[in-house]
């Protein structure tokens, strides 16, 4: 057994940092892109929303990407309600950002430019929410070769069609659309892997969410606050 662990922790380490270097290779051969063909003043728009757009994350993952694998790797049986219940819980965390968002920008008088770049990347966490937590769920798993290629597609879609937009003259929204459409993908990724293990969903428990920490009152807190 111990054999076998070692093997499917060798297998993993391989597999994310294969990952991680042509991930990192992609992301640098935008980098000398983005800045140049956007300029400064685009470059800044997009980069201060994805900044928002990471305190966003955040609020809505609420410490479930160390909560979900850890809960999986002890019982698997319970990953298919733990994914439905935080799917759920980060939709609602979604609306409530997004409309924190909007307040948000209303308030610090942003121009209409960064608004819409607010809006494109605010809506793309909706899904990389969802996303998220079918990842971590394929953690739990030890099955990190199929986040691996999710991200692999992600970063190789934006990096291709980036550079060709930036080319052909695109501005800070066509890329943060790019952006919002590479996360789709992943989560497209993800979502085809993840059926191999989970075929279905059940449907919403509030029991069993509140067993998972994910309901509504001191659950929720307990079981999060740590990670969050």
């Amino acid at each position: 057994m111990k054999i076998d662990v070692a093997r499917s922790v060798t297998k993993n380490d391989a597999v994310m940092m294969g990952s991680q270097v042509v991930t990192w290779l992609y992301t640098f051969i935008l980098m000398l892109f983005l800045p140049r063909y956007l300029g400064s003043e685009d470059y800044g728009r997009l980069y201060l929303a994805i900044s928002v757009g990471m305190i966003i994350q955040i609020v809505i993952e609420f410490g479930g990407s160390y909560y979900i694998p850890k809960e999986v790797s002890r019982d698997q049986a319970s990953a298919p309600s733990l994914v439905m219940n935080f799917i759920l819980i980060r939709i609602f965390l979604w609306v409530v950002s997004i409309l924190l968002l909007a307040g948000f920008a209303n308030l610090a008088s942003y121009p209409g430019e960064v608004k819409g770049l607010l809006f494109i990347i605010g809506t793309a966490k909706l899904w990389e929410g969802i996303a998220g937590v079918v990842r971590n769920c394929l953690q739990g798993f030890e099955k990190m070769e199929y986040t691996s290629a999710a991200a692999i597609v992600e970063r190789t879609f934006l990096t291709a069609v980036g550079v060709v937009a930036l080319f052909l003259g695109a501005g800070a929204a066509v890329i943060a659309a790019i952006m919002a459409v590479s996360t789709l993908l992943n989560f497209l990724t993800v979502a085809k892997f993840f059926r191999r293990f989970v075929p279905r969903l059940p449907r919403f428990d509030p029991s069993a969410a509140f067993a998972h920490g994910v309901g509504i009152g001191g659950g929720v807190v307990r079981g999060r606050v740590p990670f969050f």
